[in-house]
């Protein structure tokens, strides 16, 4: 979102964005949870843009929910 709009948010306005999201019922891949192993390899392997600072869980929404999510959190901040 800071990309799209280029606004810094804060990390109390990211942390209530994660919480808003949670309607949209993501699905969590971890290093450790053995049925999202593949997934998560193929996400920590990208060179460009790696989607992490640290090896953490990541939660993944499902394409369907793209534009409303997106939609939702731009015009509340």
């Amino acid at each position: 979102l800071e990309s799209l709009t280029g606004i810094r948010l804060t990390s109390d306005e990211k942390n209530r964005i994660r919480r808003n999201l949670e309607e949209y019922r993501p699905i969590t891949v971890g290093k450790n949870k053995n049925d999202s192993d593949e997934i998560y390899k193929d996400l920590m392997s990208y060179s460009f843009a790696k989607p992490r600072n640290a090896e953490k869980d990541i939660k993944l929404y499902e394409w369907r929910h793209l534009l409303h999510a997106v939609e939702k959190i731009i015009n509340k901040y």
